[in-house]
């Protein structure tokens, strides 16, 4: 078995639970950490439990939900880990209660010694409900480093050319409505409501809105993305109904669609505020339904960073307009309220930020001897993977799925992490040969600054 001497390093743990959401705003995170000092550990939920030896650090989690609880106490009591966070889907939420309920508790913040939030709202919420300390950061996070449209011309400029050339002035269209696999059971009827679920209405209603803006705009192409929680035999049905000028693509991440697009159509999702903050076109459609006319969805007031439209033909004769009217005014709103729900700095990173946090932990530097991804540990990761896909045909895995899983992160390639950092390098303010990293299991990837080799 090769191994590599000793490195010594403070570490930072940086699981990837839905990939085209998270990999590249996290690695840009790790890429900035590297360049201060630290060693990363990249990998799945998870990837440090039950498998080798790995070093002491810091383990960043995307949340602190209560079904984490275990995994959390095992991280900190058993592995000796410091527990940080930043929610991933704490920027919009329906409900205080329901966001209360389902992505904190006092255990999880009691073990943790930082939590970076969103914003000034998110930590208003937070406070007032729960014993925190001085443990809140008001940050920003990773996805917020790399929706702004300086980010996008770095990064993405030869992507966002492609897809102009290849779909001229297109609308992109953000799924947060399709199915998911629980819903499975009820068929793949898009067109079908359900009495007291919102969702489906709103489905069957973008649905509609789908075929009616393609045949007023017909020589527009509408791109249709779906979520990274939507099931694939849903868009595989959906799809042969569109006229041909409708294209559902779910093909890397978001943000290259979003800023090559001449307007974005969301229903209460961070494409919304990824759009507006890369100062593209933004509207929210939000169509009446007599049974939830006063349903709190309606009024999300991070929304209004959008052209609010509460029906198809209001929707269809705006972008319409948008399409004549080279000058129309993007933002269309007040900032302020931007400002109470994310936390944005135009002179530096939000990763800038979290890092400074984190050098302030003071983290213990340790060894990890680095073990490559051999054959007995591809033989390892077969068995169980193996094991996953038999809990799963006897229906002991819960909603967890392996196929639930692997839809959320198909898997990370040691070539895609080698050129998103060669990427990244010059962004970060390194030479792009700096980083050194190395295949440790099966999605699992130990990266850190090559002078560290030794």
């Amino acid at each position: 078995m090769r191994k590599i001497k000793q490195v010594k390093r403070s570490w930072i743990f940086i699981p990837i639970e839905v990939k085209n959401r998270e990999l590249l705003p996290k690695i840009f995170l790790g890429a900035k950490a590297i360049k201060a000092g630290f060693g990363i550990i990249l990998g799945r939920n998870g990837m440090n439990v039950s498998r080798d030896h790995f070093p002491k650090g810091v383990y960043l989690d995307k949340c602190l939900s209560k079904h984490k609880i275990e995994s959390h106490e095992y991280q900190v009591n058993t592995l000796g880990n410091q527990l940080v966070s930043f929610d991933e889907e704490g920027l919009l939420f329906q409900s205080e209660e329901k966001y209360l309920s389902n992505r904190l508790t006092q255990r999880s913040i009691d073990l943790s010694k930082l939590i970076f939030l969103w914003g000034k709202e998110q930590e208003r919420v937070i406070r007032k409900n729960f014993s925190v300390e001085n443990k809140l950061v008001v940050s920003g996070g990773p996805r917020l480093d790399i929706w702004h449209s300086e980010f996008a011309s770095l990064f993405y400029q030869s992507k966002i050319e492609e897809l102009q050339h290849t779909y001229g002035k297109f609308i992109l269209l953000a799924s947060n409505w399709g199915y998911q696999p629980q819903e499975k059971e009820n068929g793949l009827d898009p067109h079908k409501v359900y009495p007291g679920n919102l969702v489906s209405h709103i489905r069957s209603a973008f649905v509609a809105l789908i075929t009616k803006l393609s045949s007023a705009l017909p020589n527009r192409i509408l791109i249709v993305r779906p979520h990274p929680r939507d099931i694939p035999e849903y868009w595989q049905t959906i799809a042969k109904t569109f006229p041909q000028n409708v294209k559902v693509i779910h093909e890397g991440p978001i943000s290259p669609w979003i800023h090559a697009a001449h307007a974005v159509i969301h229903n209460d999702c961070t494409t919304g505020l990824e759009a507006w903050i890369g100062d593209v076109s933004t509207f929210v459609y939000y169509p009446a339904f007599q049974e939830f006319k006063e349903y709190h969805r309606y009024t999300m007031p991070i929304n209004e960073l959008g052209v609010v439209c509460r029906t198809a033909d209001e929707l269809i004769q705006k972008i319409s307009f948008s399409f004549q009217n080279s000058n129309i005014d993007k933002t269309t709103t007040n900032s302020k309220i931007a400002q109470k729900f994310v936390h944005i700095e135009h002179n530096r990173y939000a990763s800038d930020y979290i890092i400074e946090k984190l050098l302030e932990l003071n983290i213990d530097q340790d060894s990890y001897s680095i073990q490559s991804f051999n054959k007995l540990k591809k033989i390892r990761a077969f068995w169980i993977s193996l094991k996953w896909r038999l809990r799963d045909f006897f229906g002991k895995s819960g909603m967890f799925t392996q196929s639930y899983t692997h839809l959320k992160n198909p898997g990370m390639t040691r070539e895609e992490v080698e050129d998103l950092l060669e990427r990244l390098a010059p962004i970060v303010g390194v030479d792009e040969s700096f980083f050194k990293i190395e295949e440790v299991d099966k999605d699992t990837f130990c990266i850190f600054g090559r002078e560290e080799l030794k």
